[in-house]
């Protein structure tokens, strides 16, 4: 009982105290990112044309999986532009495929008050996962 007591107020400092006990969190490649508000006009960039990325041969024979992280603007047709990469995991492995992909898709157009509006920053991510 006196064990169970010296937990729960070693807990109790701990989370007054604005620290973490030490423990191993699962990963989350999203986490990390400190993604601005999201504007309206984001939002509305929803894709409504997709193309998958193939799965690079290395990466399949070596059965890696992770994600490449793409921030890029929207044009008044819907085209991504200016697509640049700010994350990945492994580094370089799935960067080009993906963003091969991601020239392909097509966005819905956010308009404002009737008129067709670009689109600065959106990110987007696309993950390889082996099934």
């Amino acid at each position: 009982m006196l064990k169970v007591e010296l937990c729960l107020l070693a807990f109790s400092v701990t989370a007054l105290l604005g620290c973490q006990p030490m423990r191993q969190q699962s990963f989350n490649p999203y986490q990390h990112h400190s993604v601005p508000e999201i504007l309206d006009a984001e939002a509305d960039a929803q894709p409504v044309t997709t193309y998958a990325p193939r799965y690079p041969r290395a990466g399949f024979e070596q059965n890696i999986e992770g994600y490449s992280c793409f921030l890029f603007d929207i044009s008044l047709s819907g085209k991504p532009e200016n697509i640049r990469l700010y994350d990945s995991e492994p580094v370089g492995v799935f960067d080009a495929e993906a963003r091969m992909a991601l020239e392909k898709w097509i966005f819905r157009v956010h308009q404002k008050d009737g008129v067709p509006v670009a689109v600065k920053d959106k990110r987007h991510c696309l993950d390889f996962r082996l099934k």
